[in-house]
């Protein structure tokens, strides 16, 4: 599959992460399929995308018009195979819980094409365990991204044992053309990147308040008034160079 195929997107899960990701794929002009479990995760789902693009609109990105648009390109529905049977991007957001994701993959995998990728929103689980019961784990990615989705443009992605080279040029390609900015993980490594990152900087600032170097409101200024700044423009890395 080519990424300028993708034109519809199945989001299974409608939590904090599944319908800001359905927003945003909406917001791209791709058709939505929305699954989850019940209908009051789906009412639920429903209104925070109301919500957000109501935010949307008190800031001038969204009008009227648009919203309606938005949420006409959106479907809900409990049931798996009119989630996933006529999608050509899955994205799974399930509960952190190997046993979970590995069962909804498995129902995924009984109603989607073979060719369809399916990515998981984890924040941090190995795509190789997620996958390893998986007829296709070929097409299995994970597109871990940071919340909320619709806002915030980052994808980390990472490959299983038997992802392929092909599956993964393909999702970054697709996430680029919907203005995403996708990272790829040259191996699997728990918490992925920017999570490790993240943890690595606040493990710092809980060892100097403990060692009653600064309080934790100082500890956050120095990071958001000095190289917070910096880090909005370039990596560490690059600020190190310069």
């Amino acid at each position: 599959m080519k990424s300028n195929e993708i034109k519809k997107v199945g989001c299974v899960g409608a939590g904090v992460i599944g319908y800001s990701w359905a927003l945003y794929f909406s917001l791209k002009k791709l058709e939505v399929n929305v699954y989850d479990i019940n209908q009051e995760g789906l009412d639920l789902a429903k209104t925070r995308v109301h919500e957000s693009l109501e935010s949307l609109k008190k800031n001038d990105v969204v009008t009227d018009e648009k919203i309606k648009e938005i949420e006409a390109r959106i479907k809900y529905t409990t049931s798996m195979e009119e989630a996933v049977k006529d999608v050509q991007f899955i994205v799974e957001s399930g509960p952190e819980n190997y046993e979970i994701k590995r069962g909804i993959v498995n129902e995924i995998e009984k109603y989607t094409s073979d060719e369809t990728i399916i990515a998981s929103s984890t924040s941090g689980l190995l795509i190789t365990e997620i996958a390893k019961d998986a007829k296709h784990p070929e097409r299995f990615i994970g597109g871990h991204p940071y919340n909320p989705p619709h806002l915030i443009p980052l994808v980390e992605i990472t490959k299983g044992e038997k992802t392929t080279d092909e599956v993964v040029n393909t999702a970054k390609e697709f996430y680029i053309s919907i203005d995403k900015e996708p990272v790829v993980l040259q191996k699997e490594a728990l918490g992925f990147i920017c999570n490790r990152i993240q943890m690595a900087v606040y493990r710092e600032v809980c060892e100097l308040v403990m060692r009653g170097v600064c309080t934790i409101e100082d500890a956050d200024k120095a990071v958001t008034f000095g190289p917070g700044l910096r880090w909005g423009i370039m990596g560490p890395s690059l600020v190190f160079q310069l």
